[in-house]
């Protein structure tokens, strides 16, 4: 190159002594050419340079630019260059401006071009949903993996900007902003068609089913115009085809709106039907749709009983599916409902919800009738109800303790305490060790009446004997006030509610029960509600659970983080309210 022949003729020139004319006349070129050398090797290079770069270079140094010996970029040859040396190292500073201009161009350039490469590769991924509509199956094609699609536009739109803030700009002006406009529309409808998507997702099997009649009509003209969009999105694939359907700018919104109707009239519709049953309340949009859209089937409706009552995991049906006969528990537990002629099944499903939730509640109360007088036969230990067993029992003993307590039996406390014993001792001694069902009935009696033991031997070690000392007030105590029953512990006051819990196994009865017990019972007296406190796994949550058990309460326990708002809150006090319900809300300090 250039540096060897510089090098070369300058050893050429020493060994003839400098006494050569033709030696320095070519030494004369030779400095002259090396002085443009370095503007050929750093910015003269072409790196990055476009035909009107070329031709203003070759302008500056007064090379032909047209005719039939022009110099163009493809024929130019260092030769061409070596003879214009002056010219270049007198047009230096403008050529560098052009090389500046150029790299800076070739920027812009390069991001365009990748941009553009973005756009013919990048494809929409689909999945499909296969549904059969009137005997025939329809395929409907969805857009999955909306993250990279959305991300990458971003990043594009991010780009565009900082081209928009070059000072090369304007030659590529109309590019650039072609471009921001088809970004900007790919970002705004991507995501408008991912929640227009997400919305006919959750709304087409629901008025596939035929809900709501009076908005089936709007539904469907989206319904076509979604899949309509969805299939010219399939067959173009390319991301960047979106922005080029016709008129999906315009149609995008309006399919938004028109579903934001239909979800607005469907929320309409279940909040309607929780108002009428509101232990509806507590079941999601999809398990309520399922059970409006299966009124008059209760064999659907099973799966969902144990959502509604506490303790009613199945009902029993007549064999012409009009009439809920019994009703029964997870354990096996069946309670009749013959003595309320059962609970007709009726085409509003609410109606029919709300008359079953009035029979439990009844026929526990006739239970109660039958046996609270005199003791519980073996046929009524079989035939009754775990819970108003116990319910007998607890009335039993308050009734029993106080009579001991005002004197009206001889003895006192420690004559009762014996009784208690003896009882006790009849339970322990009871053989169900074949039949599960009688044997749990019969745990729970024991798990009572070791209660019942105890609190005896508090009262005595305290020298109770009257009904109004501290020592006894202070015990959880049932009162038969036919039609009613009352349970008392301090100053507080509740009536028994009669829900259904089933005989899932009872609670331990410990001193902190107690404590715990008398701290809600008092708190919800004034018309508060309590937070018992303690590490994780001590029994707050099951403490709260058989409190509401003995007062024959549904309670309802939600595990609370950071997906409750302020909505699904008032959504489930509303419930609560409506339903006379407890709520207890696990970790509520997540909320």
């Amino acid at each position: 190159g250039y540096n060897n022949y510089n090098n070369n003729n300058n050893n050429n020139n020493s060994h003839n002594g400098g006494d050569d004319a033709v030696a320095l006349i070519l030494l004369s070129e030779i400095d002259k050419y090396s002085r443009c050398l370095p503007y050929l090797k750093s910015f003269m290079r072409g790196t990055g340079w476009e035909d009107n770069h070329w031709i203003q270079v070759f302008n500056l140094l007064g090379m032909k630019t047209s005719g039939p010996k022009a110099v163009t970029r493809e024929n130019v040859t260092l030769a061409n260059f070596l003879d214009r040396a002056a010219a270049i190292a007198a047009a230096a500073d403008q050529i560098k401006t052009i090389d500046a201009q150029a790299q800076g161009e070739a920027v812009l350039r390069k991001a365009l071009s990748e941009l553009k490469m973005w756009g013919l590769q990048k494809e929409f991924q689909f999945s499909e949903l296969l549904q059969t509509v009137s005997g025939r199956q329809r395929r409907t094609p969805l857009i999955k993996e909306w993250r990279d699609s959305m991300t990458e536009v971003g990043d594009h739109q991010s780009m565009i900007t900082s081209l928009k803030q070059s000072p090369f700009f304007p030659l590529f002006k109309d590019e650039v902003v072609a471009w921001e406009g088809k970004l900007a529309f790919l970002q705004e409808g991507l995501l408008s068609l991912n929640a227009i998507q997400r919305k006919w997702i959750y709304l087409e099997p629901i008025f596939a089913r035929g809900a709501l009649p009076s908005q089936q009509a709007r539904f469907r003209n989206v319904d076509d115009e979604f899949r309509r969009l969805m299939n010219q999105l399939e067959s173009g694939k390319k991301v960047v085809m979106f922005a080029e359907v016709p008129g999906a700018k315009d149609k995008l919104p309006q399919m938004s709106t028109q579903l934001d109707m239909c979800q607005r009239a469907l929320s309409d519709f279940l909040e309607d039907k929780r108002g009428a049953f509101p232990r509806f309340y507590f079941l999601g949009d999809d398990d309520l749709l399922e059970i409006l859209g299966q009124a008059k089937n209760p064999n659907v409706i099973q799966s969902h009983l144990k959502k509604l009552f506490a303790g009613i995991y199945r009902v029993k049906i007549s064999g012409d599916q009009s009439t809920i006969t019994a009703m029964s528990s997870m354990e096996g537990e069946v309670v009749d409902m013959s003595g309320v002629g059962g609970v007709k099944v009726l085409e509003q499903v609410e109606v029919w919800l709300a008359n079953l939730g009035m029979a439990m509640q009844v026929t526990l109360q006739q239970q109660n009738e039958k046996i609270k007088r005199g003791k519980v036969s073996d046929e009524n230990f079989r035939a009754v109800s775990s819970q108003v067993l116990c319910l007998k029992e607890a009335l039993d003993f308050t009734a029993q303790t106080e009579t001991f307590l005002s004197g009206k039996k001889p003895g006192g406390i420690r004559a009762y305490q014996a009784e208690v014993q003896q009882q006790l001792k009849r339970l322990v001694e009871m053989d169900f060790t074949d039949f599960n069902l009688l044997q749990l009935k019969k745990q729970s009696l024991i798990l009572d009446f070791l209660h019942y033991r105890d609190v005896l031997d508090y009262l005595a070690d305290q020298r109770t004997d009257a009904i109004d000392a501290w020592s006894w007030q202070r015990q959880l105590r049932y009162y038969d006030e036919t039609p009613s029953v009352k349970v008392r512990m301090a100053v507080a006051t509740f009536e028994y509610t009669w829900e259904y819990q089933g005989n899932a196994p009872k609670l331990v009865y410990t001193p902190l029960t107690d404590k715990c017990y008398l701290t809600l019972m008092q708190g919800m007296h004034q018309g508060y509600g309590g937070n018992p406190y303690g590490p994780a796994g001590t029994g707050k949550t099951e403490s709260v659970k058989a409190l509401g058990q003995a007062l024959g309460r549904q309670v309802l326990v939600f595990n609370c983080d950071e997906a409750f708002d302020y909505r699904s809150m008032g959504r489930i006090f509303v419930g609560l309210v409506r339903c006379g319900a407890w709520g207890c809300f696990d970790e509520f300090n997540r909320i």
